[in-house]
């Protein structure tokens, strides 16, 4: 490796410390940067990525850390590199530039920018050299030199086009939105893009898809809809039993490169495995089904064994590729398995589709590396009332185990040690709705440890929050989704604990939420201030993840109840009118938008629970209730009366007689939405 260091030396980001001694002379995102742009008349190379993106590995390999391809870039760019991740504002302008110039986007994100900053040409990865009709990176940088020597103006003219045009889109749409409307239309939508062989949505690539999920368990639990359910059933059987699914260490990867979930992108993130968690949940709420809760805790167990710190936070993802390849840690050759499983390879080969020749073919190549990914046909093999299957789970289990062991041993895919604020308010709810399904202590345990560490390190004295902590030290300004995402832990903490120092960080956040994002023309903006990108996006497109403004709307919406601030609903029905245009057109692009909006409309429930103090109230907190996902439940403080709790249904209007159990409760609430 050489040995020389460019200017990401001091950074922090572990994908930046990647990039430290690549030959291209890599800037951090700077102002420093920008001036010697400006000094030296250059356009600007501008690379967004993250560690443990498998082709942003890959372009490393083939052209960044290339002698030839370096002194190509350093005499034509100034070259800067982001971790999408520690600035999520600066690639998600940048992305909306890539999709709006090519049709599409991903990581590597490569753009070329005029030393101010606007954009003239986007790309993802490409080879180092030109090959099959795709022009390579060397022959990219001569042709770009080109231009910006002979052809500056118009460059420079394309690039402000551009940034009005990504501007203009990120504006307010407002139109007329009927959400009931738009709660049917977007049902219709995922039913006609719904694999019904597979299922998941849409051919290939094959993503999770988390936020359909849990919609389409709010339709039919509003509606009755038993295709929702079916879909939802599917879905999350297949992934379980796919390739997609570490069967052997458990966890989700990132998606599959097939329609069957076989054959899995390796990566796993975070984020993946707190919608998990969330979505199989709720789906054994809904179901009573124990394969749902089962999968929870394999998920849970993988999170502690693997992305927990010691601090009290969870890292934020694990790479794809190892010192052996991509995906080599997950894989077996036929003989390896015959080592490790003994007399048991047989049976266990027959369960998880495991041949001599392999079944794994390679994404990018599209041949037959000999080698076995992991995947079954059946759940009957996963279940523990597998019956007359009984003896192969048995059979599973020692053979995961022993193949778990024996992994130790591989070269380790490397783990992005970041702990990011969103991504770990993600979690607590996650774990906070995994307690509410199925009253496992341990799981609203690491809620409240996780909360206390975003408290003890993130959170400031005045409601203002840290974006990342690595190596120690927090640093970053947070950004909207942070907030949002932050608040709605405390609240869910709240309302399962009953502890009030929640609701008052939630309610302290908040208030640095709004003075810090709200936009008085409605919505919230991604990021804190006027950033140092030519545009301030604001963005409530809700893939993979909830935007922060669908969030935030219910959010308000808990807040203006139990606070008493109308200006809250205020806030959260700008919201949504500055959006409703958009929803209307494509509700499937704001899928928890229109969730959101339908509590606003008078469809939360508010269950008030009187007559116990914090410690009992906790103690008996909802632990494997039914699905109810427009209901907020929350002590009122009074004193303990023997532990005689009365639940009182209220809505933003009344509050209705009150009732002596839970279930009484849920029911009426049920009764409410049925008649709607």
């Amino acid at each position: 490796m050489n040995i020389k260091k460019n200017h990401l030396d001091g950074q922090k980001s572990p994908y930046l410390i990647q990039h430290l001694h690549n030959p291209v002379d890599w800037y951090p995102w700077s102002e420093e940067a920008f001036r010697k742009a400006r000094e030296e008349d250059k356009p600007v190379f501008l690379s967004i990525g993250y560690s443990t993106c498998h082709w942003c590995h890959v372009m490393e390999r083939e052209s960044f850390e290339d002698e030839k391809v370096a002194k190509a870039m350093n005499d034509a760019f100034v070259s800067i590199k982001v971790d999408r991740e520690e600035r999520p504002d600066i690639d998600q302008f940048y992305m909306s530039v890539c999709q709006m110039m090519t049709g599409s986007g991903g990581w590597p994100l490569n753009l070329i920018l005029d030393n101010d900053k606007k954009p003239f040409f986007a790309f993802t990865y490409i080879p180092k050299d030109s090959r099959g009709g795709q022009v390579g990176l060397i022959d990219l940088t001569a042709q770009i030199s080109k231009l910006w020597e002979e052809n500056r103006a118009e460059l420079r003219d394309q690039g402000e086009k551009i940034v009005a045009t990504v501007s203009n889109f990120s504006r307010i749409r407002k139109g007329e939105l009927d959400i009931r409307e738009a709660f049917q239309n977007a049902f219709l939508e995922l039913s006609k893009s719904y694999d019904t062989e597979n299922g998941g949505f849409g051919f290939r690539p094959k993503f999770p898809n988390f936020p359909h999920i849990m919609f389409l368990l709010r339709y039919n639990y509003l509606y009755g809809e038993k295709k929702a359910v079916q879909m939802v059933e599917k879905t999350l059987r297949k992934i379980r039993e796919g390739g997609i699914y570490d069967q052997v260490g458990f966890g989700l990867h990132r998606y599959s490169t097939d329609p069957h979930w076989i054959v899995p992108h390796f990566e796993k993130m975070l984020y993946d495995q707190a919608m998990a968690i969330t979505s199989y949940a709720e789906a054994y709420q809904s179901t009573g089904d124990r394969f749902y809760s089962n999968v929870v805790a394999e998920v849970y167990a993988f999170l502690l064994r693997e992305m927990k710190d010691l601090d009290g936070g969870f890292y934020s993802a694990i790479d794809a590729d190892s010192g052996a390849g991509e995906g080599r840690y997950y894989l077996w050759s036929y003989q390896e398995l015959l080592g490790v499983l003994g007399e048991d390879s047989e049976a266990f080969c027959n369960v998880f589709n495991c041949t001599p020749d392999g079944n794994f073919v390679d994404e990018a190549t599209g041949r037959s590396a000999g080698l076995n990914v992991l995947y079954t046909v059946s759940e009957l093999a996963l279940n523990d009332n597998a019956g007359e299957m009984g003896q192969n789970n048995e059979i599973v289990n020692r053979g995961r185990k022993k193949l778990l062991e024996a992994r130790k041993g591989r070269d380790q895919p490397g783990i992005d040690r970041k702990i990011v604020t969103e991504l770990n308010a993600l979690m607590i709810t996650a774990l906070s709705r995994a307690y509410r399904a199925t009253g496992l202590k341990e799981y609203i345990d690491t809620a409240v440890g996780t909360a206390d560490f975003l408290l003890r390190r993130m959170v400031k004295e005045d409601g203002s929050l840290q974006h990342q902590f690595i190596r120690g030290i927090a640093s970053g300004d947070g950004m909207l989704n942070d907030y949002a995402y932050l608040v709605e832990a405390f609240l869910e903490l709240f309302s399962v604990t009953g502890e009030r120092r929640f609701l008052d960080s939630a309610i302290r956040v908040n208030e640095k939420l709004i003075a810090l994002f709200h936009d008085g023309d409605g919505g919230f903006f991604t990021s804190p201030y006027k950033t140092d990108i030519p545009v301030r996006m604001k963005e409530a497109y809700d893939a993979p993840l909830p935007s922060g403004n669908s969030v935030e709307v219910r959010n308000l919406v808990i807040l203006s109840y139990l606070m008493d601030r109308q200006d809250f609903m205020g806030l959260a029905e700008k919201c949504v009118a500055a959006f409703s245009g958009m929803i209307s057109e494509s509700p499937t692009y704001f899928i928890a938008m229109i969730q959101s909006a339908f509590s606003l409309m008078g469809e939360s429930y508010f269950i008030k629970v009187s007559g116990q103090n914090t410690e009992i109230y906790r103690k008996n907190f909802l632990t494997g209730i039914g699905f109810s996902p427009f209901s907020i439940v929350y002590p009122d403080g009074t004193p303990d009366h023997a532990g005689k709790a009365e639940y009182s249904v209220c809505t933003m209007k009344e509050c209705r007689m009150p009732v002596s159990s839970l279930d009484d409760a849920l029911a009426s609430i049920a009764r409410s939405h049925s008649k709607d």
